[in-house]
Parts: structure tokens; sequence; C-alpha cells
């Protein structure tokens, strides 16, 4: 019964690890999961989100996820803040900071593209608002505020890397594609351009 139970916790951790979080607003909303950063589970949530991370099939790709799981931190240190487990939202705030970092290495690899860099500044802009309005809450006890102040600062950090690898590579050219011919419709003859 116990292995049961097991097995279907860790199936469910799997299913909720490979989905994308992300938030339409800029408002942060605490994490739903059960695994948070309280949970004794914790750590094999995040070993599978790098996992995930490692075997994306593109440098973009796993930018993308590396951006998504770094708002999911966001997330769930606020879940920890409204349950007021201080040490769990640190430890949320220290996996936004690794992840962060992670962003930035990833950044500097040759094969992530221009709009896999746009819209990791775009998220990590989202991110930075969403951080300002944790610390700015007037609500907020003042024991969060460092770890929120080291996690936007390391945000800063990271979308400066970005922002030094799109000066470094200037606009990517995309090529023109000359789009063929249209056929005639059935039963019309083709016209001949007139120049």
């Amino acid at each position: 019964m116990r292995k049961k139970a097991i097995a279907i916790g860790v199936m469910v951790m799997l299913v909720m690890t490979f989905t994308s979080v992300s938030a339409a607003q800029e408002d942060v909303t605490p994490y739903p999961g059960c695994f948070c950063p309280d949970s004794p589970l914790y750590g094999l949530k995040i070993a599978l989100e790098n996992i995930d991370e490692a075997v994306s099939h593109s440098a973009d790709a796993k930018l993308d996820k590396q951006v998504a799981h770094a708002e999911e931190r966001i997330a769930e240190a606020k879940a920890m803040i409204e349950k007021g487990k201080p040490e769990a939202a640190e430890k949320a705030m220290k996996g936004y900071t690794e992840k962060t970092a992670a962003i930035g290495e990833t950044a500097t690899k040759p094969n992530v593209t221009e709009k896999g860099l746009q819209h990791a500044h775009l998220m990590l802009s989202k991110h930075e608002t969403m951080l300002q309005g944790l610390i700015g809450d007037p609500n907020m006890s003042a024991q969060y505020k460092p770890a929120l102040q080291r996690a936007l600062n390391n945000r800063r950090t990271a979308e400066d890397t970005l922002n030094r690898m799109r000066a470094k590579r200037g606009p990517e050219e995309v090529p023109i594609v000359e789009r063929p011919e249209a056929s005639p419709a059935k039963g019309e003859k083709k016209r001949d351009k007139k120049n």
C-alpha cells in the first residue's frame, strides 16, 4: 500500500514538473502544488526539472524551461510567505538565484537565437515586476525582504548577461524566402507580368 502511495506521489510530481508555469498577469499567484520547498520531495522535484532542462531539444527550449522554472520559484516563495514559513521561502529564493545563474550560462551558448534571448529578457522583466511587487507589498513581513531583494539583484545579473549577448551578436539576419508564384485557378490563364 505504501509503495502505491509513493508511486502515485512520484507520478503526480512528474506531471506537475513537466508542465509549464506562466501567469498571464504580473501578479504572483502562489504555487498551488504540493511539492513546495517545505516538502521532503522538493529536492527530487528540482532534480527532475534540471533533467528536463538538460534534455531540451534546443538551447532556446532549455532557456524557456529555465525561465519558467525560475518563475515557479517566485510562486513557491509567495506560497511559503503566505504560510509563514521563512526558511522555505528562503529556499525558494535561493532556487531562483540558482536558476537565474543557469539562465545566464545558457544565454552564452552560441546556439541560442536572438528570439530565445528576447523571450528570456521579456520574462525576466516580468519577474522584476513580480519581485518588486512582493518587496513593495506593505503587508510583507520585513524578514522576507532580504531574500526577495537578493533574488531581484540576481535577476538583474542574468538580464545583464542577456543584454551583453544580444549586443555582442547584433541583429540576426532573417533569410528572405521568395514565395513561389501562385498557379492560376482551374480554367484561368496565367497572366503575364507587365513592367
